[in-house]
């Protein structure tokens, strides 16, 4: 590990884990009628660092919602880059408003040489409106 990467892991505090929804159906119970999925498939996991952006309003279908950006750094690996739609969950942090959360990843940079990986997330936040009213 060069002395750059050292020092920008040392940055990276926190923890975060990445899945993917498994590419398999799930199986049904015939006694109950309860479905079972399988695991979702780990991408990653380790350490991380993560910024999150001013959130901006919008609206999703009788919602209106907070969208916030995030970028959350990660040593650069022998991992693959996460695709949209995967899940980054921080696991541990020492800031008490991470703890926990799940970021839908958008994207993430790639290259060669790279001593981190950004990968773009965006959080929602859905606030319910009064009276239903869209």
């Amino acid at each position: 590990m060069t002395f750059a990467a050292d020092q920008l892991l040392r940055l990276m505090v926190d923890c975060c884990e990445i899945t993917a929804a498994p590419a398999g159906p799930g199986t049904l119970d015939e006694t109950t009628l309860a479905v079972t999925h399988p695991a979702p498939d780990v991408l990653y996991q380790g350490p991380c660092q993560v910024q999150m952006a001013k959130p901006r309003p919008g609206s999703h279908g009788e919602a209106d919602v907070a969208q916030a950006d995030v970028a959350v750094r990660l040593p650069a690996g022998t991992y693959l880059a996460p695709r949209p739609g995967a899940t980054l969950t921080v696991t541990a942090t020492a800031d008490p408003d991470l703890q926990g959360v799940d970021l839908e990843v958008v994207g993430s940079d790639v290259g060669t040489g790279l001593l981190t990986r950004t990968v773009f997330c965006r959080r929602r936040v859905a606030f319910a409106r009064p009276g239903g009213a869209p």
